[in-house]
């Protein structure tokens, strides 16, 4: 998967983790700085859609989009 398409898939994530009452931001920094997937909510199978996304592809999304992120 190419950088263009994992940041939209990421973008489809945090959308998902919104939907869900949770903040994305607080949910990827902590799966992205610890590799744990528990910080990644279940909700329509985010869990399994970013484990296909390598995890450094996930930190610099995390770093680039943080203010888009905290809101």
């Amino acid at each position: 998967m190419d950088i263009k398409k994992e940041y939209k898939e990421l973008d489809k994530i945090a959308q998902i983790i919104r939907s869900a009452g949770y903040k994305a931001y607080d949910q990827l920094y902590g799966y992205s700085t610890t590799g744990n997937l528990n910080y990644i909510t279940r909700k329509d199978s985010v869990r399994d859609r970013i484990k296909d996304i390598d995890i450094f592809t996930v930190k610099k999304y995390v770093i680039e989009n943080k203010f888009e992120l905290l809101r």
